[in-house]
C-alpha cells in the first residue's frame, strides 16, 4: 500500500516484479490523525501502529508512546538507530506452507537468492523476521516482503531481504513517513511515495 496515497486503499500486488497500471508517487498532506478515516487500509476495528504522535511532527524521540518501538524492541532507540537485534532472528518459517514448497530468489530489483516460495501467485511467501519476547516468549513473524519503490516507477525491490512496514506516524504534514525495517532492525524515516507492508494492530475501545 502507499501510506495516503491517490488511490487510497488499494493494495498493489506482491507477486509481479514489474510497474503495476495506474502507480501513482502522489501523496496526501497532512497527519494520520486526520488522514485515517479516508486512507486506513486496515479492516474495520483495526489500525495501522503509530511510531510515536500521529497528529503532529514526529522526529523519532518520542520511544515512550512509540507502539512499535515498545511492542517488539528489547531496548528501543530513538531516531533512526540500529538495533543489535537482541530479539529478533531473520530466517525461513516452518509453518506447514513455506517449508513444504521448492524456494526461490525473489523477483524484481534486487531480489534476494532463496528467499521465495509460489511464485506468481497470490500465495507467494518469502523468509522474514521473528521478533520475540525473552520474557513471556510471545512471537510475532514479520515477512521481508520488499517494496514497491517510487524511484522504479513502482517495480518490486529487495524482495526476501527487507521488510518495511508503515507507521502512522510522520515527520511534517507534507514529508517522510516512519517505518519500522525488519531485517536491520530499525526506524527510518522515508518517502511516502514507496509502496509499504502495513501490519495491523487491534483497535482499542
Amino acid at each position: 500500500f502507499h501510506w495516503a496515497g491517490a488511490t487510497a486503499r488499494r493494495a498493489w500486488t506482491s507477486w509481479v516484479a514489474t510497474s503495476p497500471t495506474g502507480w501513482s508517487t502522489s501523496s496526501a498532506s497532512g497527519y494520520w490523525s486526520a488522514l485515517s478515516p479516508t486512507h486506513e487500509t486496515c479492516p474495520n476495528n483495526y489500525r495501522r501502529p503509530n511510531d510515536g504522535l500521529t497528529n503532529n511532527a514526529e522526529n523519532g524521540n518520542s520511544l515512550s508512546i512509540s507502539e512499535f518501538r515498545q511492542s517488539l524492541i528489547l531496548f528501543p532507540r530513538s531516531g533512526n538507530q540500529v538495533t543489535t537485534g537482541e530479539n529478533r532472528i531473520m530466517g525461513y518459517y516452518a509453518d506447514g506452507f513455506f517449508d513444504r514448497r521448492q524456494i526461490h530468489n525473489g523477483v524484481g530489483n534486487i531480489p534476494v537468492a532463496n528467499s521465495t516460495v509460489s511464485l506468481g501467485n497470490s500465495q507467494i511467501a518469502v523468509r522474514g523476521a521473528l521478533f520475540y519476547n525473552p520474557y513471556s516468549h510471545a512471537s510475532l513473524f514479520f515477512p521481508a516482503t520488499g517494496y514497491r519503490s517510487s524511484l522504479l516507477s513502482g517495480r518490486m525491490e529487495n524482495m526476501g531481504g527487507g521488510g518495511y512496514y508503515f507507521s502512522g506516524s510522520r515527520t511534517n504534514t507534507s514529508g517522510d513517513v516512519w517505518i519500522l525495517r525488519v531485517h536491520h532492525p530499525n526506524f527510518f524515516s522515508t518517502s511516502p511515495g514507496h509502496a509499504h507492508s502495513i501490519r495491523c494492530v487491534l483497535t482499542t475501545p
